[in-house]
């Protein structure tokens, strides 16, 4: 492709990205499946892109996504209702997550005689994507509870999946001893990520107050956050949240400064040398998190539906085994939503169909989908397949239902 041809198809894939959130803003529709269906169309369809290299590519610019959209997630949330909600949060999160993950390996039982790979099935797509949710969920008018409930779950489940997927592997390799790690592996996971994202936000305004007025000064907010995700994954730990709890440290540091001298009484801004009117982000940071956060996800999901292969599409038995996997997440969150409308009772109504529907796959189910074909399981072409039917359908729903709670 010449050079020329690859800028005017770079404007075109913007100019489309930028009509599917006009899209979204007049009639409440995620442009989600807009860009999804663009790549296929791109990739599969048209053959205009290598559909082995956007695999190749998908993980790679899935991290700059996740570090990006949560940042701008912990930015817009107010950390006393991120606290408040976290305890309901993780319970709800663990019980539609495990109730997914054993009825799908039930399910796989009784039709392949194999329960460890339907477990391994379920945790594959037990995970519902922040890449998808934050942004929407951040323009949606619904209760500050909603929104924390929604966001944390996408961050808890996307570990639990990361976590647990090779734990699986592992047991189903006959390497045994794994699975007693596993509650220790996820504490530390959990306690690595949010203590480097408090250390990371305090060191930040160090950093950033000195140069807040250079020309450059962003390009800190994106070394900082890009070099703990790095840091935080390389340690063992969960880059998206570490960077969700950054963002959540920067965007609520003049509350969480008084609150420390309240009652703790020590004066952050003494101690750190920071100028009480410095201590928080220009309205530049904040625009300009959201315009990569926009051009990161609409480039991510294309790239998507490039790595797709279709030919799943004539296998009838293939199709039917995806919408039972659907039905069956479907069925786990409508058991989950029931339990906690009576725990958390300032989230009703419309805001109840808002954490329903809020189940798209993504990023994480994607990229682990790949892990049993790595290790050589059986059936390994049939979780990916699988996988991405069940990204589709999710986020078909999502969209769907949104525009008509709205309605």
């Amino acid at each position: 492709m010449h050079p020329g041809e690859f800028l005017g198809l770079l404007s075109l894939l913007i100019l489309f990205g930028f009509a599917g959130e006009i899209i979204f803003r007049k009639y409440n529709i995620a442009p989600v499946i807009f860009y999804i269906t663009l790549g296929l169309i791109m990739g599969p369809i048209l053959h205009l892109f290598d559909t082995s290299l956007a695999i190749k590519i998908a993980p790679y610019l899935g991290a700059i996504v996740f570090a990006i959209i949560l940042f701008e997630g912990g930015l817009e949330v107010h950390l006393s209702t991120f606290l408040k909600s976290m305890g309901k949060s993780f319970m709800f999160s663990l019980t539609v997550y495990f109730i997914t993950a054993v009825l799908i390996s039930l399910t796989w039982y009784f039709i392949f005689g194999d329960f460890m790979g339907g477990l391994l099935m379920g945790i594959i797509v037990g995970c519902t994507s922040a890449a998808i949710i934050v942004p929407i969920i951040n323009k949606l008018d619904v209760n500050p509870e909603t929104r924390a409930l929604v966001m944390l779950e996408s961050t808890i489940t996307d570990m639990l999946t990361v976590i647990l997927v090779f734990v699986v592997i592992n047991m189903m390799l006959q390497k045994g001893g794994e699975e007693v790690n596993v509650i220790a592996t996820l504490w530390n996971t959990l306690l690595n990520s949010i203590v480097f994202g408090i250390i990371a936000g305090f060191v930040f305004f160090r950093m950033y107050a000195s140069i807040r007025n250079s020309q450059l000064s962003y390009m800190l907010v994106l070394a900082l956050m890009f070099g703990m995700y790095s840091l935080v994954e390389i340690l063992h730990g969960n880059g998206p949240l570490s960077v969700l709890i950054l963002g959540l440290i920067v965007g609520n540091s003049a509350d969480l400064f008084r609150f420390i001298k309240r009652r703790l009484h020590i004066d952050i801004y003494r101690y750190m040398k920071i100028d009480p009117d410095e201590a928080h982000l220009d309205e530049y940071v904040h625009k300009a998190t959201a315009e990569l956060s926009f051009i990161s996800r609409v480039f991510f999901f294309i790239l998507l539906g490039m790595s797709v292969e279709l030919s799943f599409l004539t296998s009838l038995g293939k199709i039917l085994l995806i919408f039972l996997i659907f039905a069956i997440i479907l069925l786990a969150r409508l058991i989950g939503v029931k339990i906690f409308s009576h725990i958390f009772t300032v989230i009703k109504g419309r805001d109840l169909d808002v954490v329903l529907f809020s189940m798209p796959r993504g990023l994480a189910t994607a990229v682990v989908s790949f892990q049993p074909s790595i290790y050589g399981l059986p059936n390994a072409d049939l979780y990916i397949t699988v996988a991405f039917g069940i990204i589709v359908l999710t986020v078909l729903t999502m969209t769907i239902g949104l525009a008509f709670s709205s309605s």
